[in-house]
């Protein structure tokens, strides 16, 4: 009944399908449990040896003389009291679900309880009970129900209290690592993670449709591509194959178009955002509020690591913030597409409003630095997008 309240009290979240604080507690309040179970200093122990009279044969019987029973008087003591006292007892007390069947036991025997014959007690259906049987029924009854005691209740606070604590120091910590996804209008599921307060997509953007059902336009050549001043994306080198791993590359236009590109509850980075993501990972406030280069190795904590996708020597990567950013270049507007393998281009939604007109702030990470790069781009571009979660 204690475990029952608290589960039901404090929920803990799950890391690979286990209940991490209570596994982790469980050593500590086994022992405690035991101590702490109802009655466990205040009950009584079952009768540790059978009846003197059990097993004695009563006298022969003549006709028409009716059963002596007075011999089992003993054996049958606690056994025949009426129902409705049962039923008291059972429904005051607060019974293990073992003692309550054995009990339930003793009372089919008092009820088939009959005549007595050749020395042993008989049923009405003159099936006979054994020795075994009348001592099992005679200690189950003698077991009267558990009691809670005052260092009952004191240990069930205690364990109550402890278990709490032990769930808040451990799952605040493992929250950010539990696996989320979320899906777009397209079916499109994305994985998730938590940097900071921030929860990110840890995969680039591949939707084709705004978030109101419109289909984002699929522009594939190069001059119409430059000419745009309206939302498209595309794929890298127009292959869908590429898309499906790397995600598909927009223009600022489809990134600030209010229908919304990203899943409903998430929004694409703002420029706010991203600033708040390096200062997360150890790049000063005002380095995350400049344009050109920011930090050091901080870039290297965003990268996927090894070179599964990255062209060697993916300089710093290690991806220790969970972000894992892909190689998957962009779409330039004189050479086309550009720095697959080589570079991360990912948009911000805020414009720019220096010289030449018609840029936005866009984030860069390359295969050969470990920094990252802020600086502002020709909204045409095709880039990629990650969200961040409302």
């Amino acid at each position: 009944m204690i475990f029952g309240v608290l589960r039901l009290s404090v929920p803990l979240p799950l890391r690979g399908g286990e209940n991490l604080s209570v596994a982790r507690a469980s050593y500590i309040l086994s022992p405690m449990m035991l101590l702490a179970s109802p009655g466990f200093f205040n009950h009584r122990r079952p009768t540790p040896n059978p009846p003197q009279n059990v097993g004695r044969v009563p006298r022969p019987r003549n006709a028409g003389e009716k059963p002596d029973t007075s011999l089992f008087t003993d054996t049958l003591t606690g056994l025949t009291e009426s129902r409705d006292q049962k039923r008291m007892k059972h429904s005051n007390a607060n019974m293990s679900s073992q003692a309550h069947k054995k009990d339930l036991d003793c009372r089919v025997i008092v009820v088939y309880y009959r005549t007595v014959h050749n020395g042993v007690l008989e049923r009405d259906d003159g099936v006979p009970f054994s020795k075994e049987v009348l001592m099992a029924a005679q200690q189950c009854s003698s077991t009267v129900p558990f009691r809670m005691t005052l260092f009952g209740w004191l240990m069930s606070l205690i364990i109550i209290i402890t278990v709490f604590l032990v769930s808040c120091g451990d799952d605040k910590a493992t929250e950010s690592e539990l696996p989320t996804t979320v899906t777009d209008i397209d079916g499109n599921v994305y994985q998730t993670v938590t940097i900071g307060s921030q929860v990110w997509m840890t995969e680039n953007l591949m939707v084709t449709r705004y978030r109101n059902g419109d289909t984002i336009p699929n522009v594939t050549d190069h001059g119409a591509w430059v000419a745009l001043s309206t939302g498209a994306y595309c794929n890298y080198n127009n292959d869908t194959a590429i898309a499906t791993v790397y995600g598909r590359l927009y223009n600022w236009y489809a990134v600030n178009d209010s229908r919304n590109i990203a899943p409903k509850g998430w929004h694409v980075a703002t420029e706010e955002e991203w600033q708040q993501l390096e200062v997360s990972i150890g790049i000063s406030p005002a380095t995350a509020d400049s344009i050109g280069r920011h930090g050091t190795d901080e870039g290297g904590k965003l990268k996927e690591a090894d070179t599964t996708h990255w062209h060697s020597p993916n300089t710093g990567a290690t991806n220790e913030s969970g972000f894992t950013a892909l190689p998957s270049g962009g779409r330039d507007t004189t050479t086309d597409f550009l720095a697959l393998h080589e570079c991360s281009f990912f948009w911000s939604t805020e414009e720019h409003d220096g010289v030449p007109q018609g840029r936005a702030l866009f984030r860069a990470m390359w295969f050969d630095e470990s920094y990252i790069c802020c600086d502002p781009e020709s909204k045409k571009e095709g880039f990629s997008v990650r969200c961040v979660k409302d």
